[in-house]
């Protein structure tokens, strides 16, 4: 009688379950998995690089024999065998199946897989399955979100489950498949009832390390064409960090002369991964040469004279072409000879870079000169060399996949495909797209790490990459510069029909009906400042509000002077008169057309209510582009039709034709418009209000009026530079804001015809009925002084998210300049009486982390509330309120179902809350550059002050801790980066 039982502890729920409808039914593991062997055609379809037969395994090595070795999946006898012959010093190097022409010290093994993979007892050895799901077995499981750590413990879940299934069945065997191209004789059964015929991808490994003393093992998840996380980047360094010690001498800040000390050999490389051709084992063998550069130049500048001078000038080995040993494989079949083995493994069709023609673009981008390069060139010092140093590593490592060239593959076959309106094509189209993006953005985090390796190597790595990068937030920032497809489309999307032109008057939902008296939806008024926000004006609008405001301040301006005419001095009289300027500040980050009095944007043919950004673009740039656009709408040979919004029934009907020498764009509308030199306008009531003003009065609001282009993301969190933009514009402006709120009428009261509110005007005897004939001094000596009133209007496509975030940035520096009302100190603040309404007032956890590390938390959190506050007399019931939008988007988010939607939702919720991060963040700038003036832009401070608060770390862990647990989007990458949809183009992507 056995002592021990080998039973279930509990039944499971076994699902039964087959391949194929041919297939025998059999136990899945956790209902939906099954083991499969990674067979010559998941090794290497490309066929394109040396390899050996018996052990099935493709490798591929350093071009300038450094000790980098690359390899797919192997057995647990040839990982062996591949690490001994690596380690040791093998005396014949004939019977070995790759050579190293440098050795090395230390070897690292690191395993790059990104799916589970479990090591199944066969003949003597232990083969590779991978885990698949069986509804969809020739795609491997991965997730690009996963650590290595949490891959290892998948592998452990799967093991247990199998042993658990086949104990609660007592079996001793479960399935595995071979073959899962034609499935003969699938499945196959290997005893598995015991962890002793079932082993993990660290027990493997790591036995395989510890057999030698010089070899360290790691395991990291690179996921398809994408870039590891920060986090799996520090792993790396903190095992590069010792070996680097064990290498370095001691003292690397004095060149040593001692015998001892001297460096002959680097560090050895040996990356593994589940296929050749996935690009994850190159791009570990790439960063692997980016580390041994940067440790080479350590090396000689501490030893000039060590033997490894010169190890990276080597001329790389060339290896025969494809065509050129297909060629001879055909001409050692016609002799009768038999193929060598090389020239029969490499057979592999031509990419389309090699078979079609390349235009200047396509040949910048096969050299790596996008547009995030010239960003980062502006920030980080040395960029030519870093760059360089990218590209040689790249190709030092090609012989199967080079990263350069895999973007032009992408991008050629987008451009193939995207015109399609085949559907297949169009999922193919955003798949192709999304590739495109990931690979871009493995490039360019390539050169961040290189950028990293330049300035921490020498310090043996005193920084970890992720605490590096959030050093460098302006690094994040780049991001948004890998798609910048939409700075290169044309006005002959027009013509195919792939884009359309939509009016903004229709489609604008004027929630605070306030269209009837200034004609523009949702205007209102920072309540006492004469900030104010709009949605998108038209010509004839703009006309209208100068015409109002112009009354309005010259009655304004009477009220002062009527009765002070008898009072003037025959010696000197000078007579203040209000006369206001107009400044229209236009945050819109798309293109904007004027034609026949109304403004359209352009839009996706299936999707009028999505907004077609130009991310990352600058107000002068994206006036420019305005410009060339509307050319380009004048040559088309056929007459745009827009489309408008019918609100009766809910849908776009298509109007007449755009006369083409209307088109203009929003700069030019408001130039013209600033042009005018009198009065316009068609109201009888404007009219016969003007006639008593002076003429030269009626041209001045016009001439001082100005207009500004200050691009500002939808959703998203806001560029620092749009901070010092318009912080830079209230201090350029700030003496006529100052007199505006004192002196004169605010735009909204004088919109709709009435008088100031809470301004009482002083008149010494003066009529009160009406009857005095206002008039300037007629003294002959009489100066007039005019003093400008300065009125701030923003405005965006409908006047809600970004609007709000433009008055709350223009409201707090104001206050900074001017001063703090009543209702911004502690004991003025209102008491919270409802339930759940802290979410509201923005005290999430984050937000409270945030207020606890900068000086005098809690008060500057009070102000940026107060300012938003001040946006509504009351509740909004449209929620452009930043701080309540936050938690009612989330409530949202959290109901919904869809998960398209809800993921959008969530975004959209995030970026709320960056957004009030990001106002605090600037309102601790407002109270600390105070002193200087703010002479130091915010973007500069944001740099230094992470070193001081450590702000970056809490954006890096990112959500609502209160209520869920952080998923992915918790990353800075993760939500800054730039997102693809089904309807977005590829052209000029780079």
């Amino acid at each position: 009688m056995e002592e021990y039982q080998t039973l279930a502890d509990e039944i499971p729920q076994i699902t039964y379950a087959r391949v194929a409808h041919n297939l025998p039914e059999h136990p899945m593991i956790t209902g939906h998995y099954c083991f499969v062997r990674d067979t010559v055609s998941e090794q290497d379809h490309l066929k394109g690089c040396n390899n050996e037969i018996k052990t099935n395994v493709r490798r591929e090595r350093s071009k300038i024999n450094l000790p980098i070795l690359g390899f797919s999946q192997a057995s647990y006898r040839t990982l062996r065998k591949i690490v001994q012959k690596c380690a040791t010093k093998m005396p014949n190097l004939k019977n070995v199946m790759f050579f190293l022409l440098c050795p090395a010290k230390l070897w690292l093994l690191l395993n790059v897989r990104s799916d589970p993979c479990i090591f199944s007892s066969v003949d003597d050895d232990w083969l590779p399955y991978t885990v698949r799901d069986y509804q969809n077995i020739q795609q491997p499981v991965t997730d690009p979100h996963q650590t290595g750590r949490d891959i290892d413990t998948i592998e452990v879940k799967v093991r247990n489950e199998t042993i658990g299934n086949l104990k609660a069945l007592q079996q001793q065997s479960f399935y595995f498949y071979d073959d899962i191209t034609f499935f003969e004789g699938q499945p196959k059964m290997h005893l598995a009832y015991q962890p002793d015929y079932l082993l993990t991808s660290e027990e493997v490994y790591t036995n395989v390390a510890l057999e030698e003393n010089r070899a360290r093992y790691l395991r990291l998840n690179f996921p398809h064409w994408r870039f590891p996380s920060e986090s799996e980047v520090d792993e790396l360094i903190t095992v590069l960090k010792d070996m680097c010690n064990a290498i370095l001498p001691k003292n690397s800040f004095v060149q040593a002369v001692e015998t001892y000390d001297s460096v002959e050999r680097l560090m050895g490389v040996l990356v593994s991964g589940r296929k050749i051709h996935d690009g994850s084992i190159q791009l570990g063998m790439t960063m692997a040469h980016l580390i041994l550069r940067q440790l080479h130049a350590l090396i000689v500048t501490i030893h000039p004279t060590t033997p490894l001078v010169g190890m990276f000038e080597k001329k790389p080995t060339k290896s025969k072409p494809v065509l050129q040993k297909q060629k001879e494989s055909e001409e050692q079949a016609r002799e009768g000879a038999e193929p060598s083995k090389e020239t029969l493994e490499v057979i592999r069709y031509k990419k389309r870079s090699e078979s079609q023609f390349l235009t200047p673009l396509h040949q910048r981008v096969k050299e790596g000169k996008f547009q995030f390069v010239r960003q980062v060139g502006r920030y980080l010092p040395f960029m030519v060399q870093i760059k360089e140093e990218v590209d040689r590593a790249i190709d030092d490592c090609d012989d199967v996949v080079n990263l350069r060239e895999e973007i032009l593959e992408a991008l050629l076959e987008l451009e193939s495909v995207m015109f399609s309106f085949d559907m297949d094509k169009k999922t193919l189209a955003f798949e192709l797209r999304e590739r495109l993006l990931h690979q871009l953005e493995r490039y360019y985090l390539l050169i961040c790490f290189n950028a990293y390796l330049r300035d921490q190597l020498s310090l043996r790595f005193s920084l970890q990459f992720t605490e590096w990068m959030r050093r460098h937030p302006k690094l994040y920032q780049i991001l948004i510069y890998l798609d910048i497809s939409e700075w290169y489309t044309t006005a002959d999307l027009l013509k195919h029909g792939k884009r359309v032109l939509v009016a903004d008057n229709g489609s604008q939902i004027d929630e605070l009906c306030t269209r009837r008296t200034t004609g523009l939806a949702n205007f209102r008024q920072l309540v006492g400042w004469p900030i104010y926000g709009a949605s998108q004006p038209d010509g004839p609008t703009v006309q209208r509000i100068h015409d109002h405001v112009t009354i309005a301040y010259w009655n304004v301006a009477l009220h002062g002077v009527c009765s002070e005419d008898g009072a003037l001095s025959a010696d000197h009289a000078r007579v203040p008169v209000s006369m206001p300027n107009m400044i229209w500040v236009c945050l819109r980050n798309e293109y904007v057309i004027g034609a026949g009095g109304e403004t359209y944007k352009w839009r996706y043919k299936n999707n009028f209510t999505e907004s077609i950004p130009l991310k990352g673009i600058s107000g002068v740039e994206l006036e420019e582009f305005e410009e060339k656009f509307i050319e380009g709408i004048k040559k088309l040979a056929t007459p745009c039709k827009p489309f408008r919004y019918i609100m009766d029934t809910d849908s776009y009907e298509q109007g007449e034709p755009l006369a083409t020498n209307e088109l203009q764009s929003m700069k030019q509308m408001f130039k013209n418009v600033f042009d005018k030199p009198h009065f316009t306008s068609t109201d009888p009531v404007i009219d016969s209000q003007a006639l008593n003003i002076p003429q030269a009065y009626l041209e001045y609001v016009n001439k001082h009026a100005e207009f500004h282009r200050i691009p500002l993301p939808k959703c998203g969190p806001p560029p620092p530079n749009i901070f010092d933009q318009i912080l830079r514009l209230i201090l350029n402006n700030t003496r006529g804001l100052l007199t505006s709120a004192i002196t004169a009428q605010s735009v909204v009261d004088a919109s709709a015809g009435m008088g100031r509110r809470h301004v009482k005007t002083k008149r010494n005897g003066g009529s009160i009925d009406g009857s005095i004939d206002h008039r300037l001094s007629t003294s002959k000596d009489a100066v007039v002084d005019r003093i400008a009133s300065t009125n701030l209007i923003f405005f965006c496509e409908n006047g809600c998210e970004r609007t709000s975030l433009a008055m709350t940035i223009a409201g707090l520096v104001y206050c900074h300049v001017v001063g703090f009302a009543f209702g911004y100190r502690v004991m003025e603040e209102e008491r919270i009486s409802l339930r759940g309404a802290k979410y509201t007032k923005g005290e999430f956890e984050i937000i409270q982390s945030l207020v606890r590390r900068i000086p005098n938390g809690n008060q500057v959190k009070r102000e940026v509330d107060y300012v938003l506050d001040k946006c509504f007399d009351s509740m909004s019931m449209m929620h452009f309120h930043i701080r309540e939008g936050i938690y009612f988007t989330y409530t949202k988010s959290r109901d919904e179902t869809d998960p398209v939607k809800k993921d959008a939702l969530k975004r959209e919720s995030l970026a709320y809350l960056e957004e009030y991060f990001f106002l605090i963040l600037f309102n601790m700038y407002l109270h600390e550059c105070q002193p200087t003036r703010w002479r130091c832009p915010f973007e500069v401070w944001m740099e230094q002050v992470t070193q001081r608060c450590n702000y970056m770390e809490l954006l890096d862990n990112f959500g609502f801790t209160e209520f869920e647990k952080l998923d992915h989007l918790r990353c800075l990458r993760e939500r800054w980066k730039s997102q693809s949809t089904t309807e977005s183009l590829g052209l000029g992507i780079v």
